[in-house]
């Protein structure tokens, strides 16, 4: 088992509850339809340069 508290604290460092805290059972893998999507900053955006390939050692 887990516990959690939900709170929000603000620019001043005021803390809110949100939630008060609860036990709960962790999952093993989440649902897809819990899963945040993907960031769609420039900088996530950008493909990776894929890694240019070895020279094959020469015998």
């Amino acid at each position: 088992m887990m516990t959690i508290k939900v709170y929000a604290v603000n620019r001043e460092g005021d803390v809110r509850v949100l939630r008060e805290r609860a036990e709960v059972v962790p999952l093993d893998e989440p649902d897809t339809s819990q899963r945040l999507p993907a960031c769609g900053c420039p900088r996530c955006a950008e493909p990776e340069p894929e890694p240019e390939p070895e020279p094959e050692p020469v015998q």
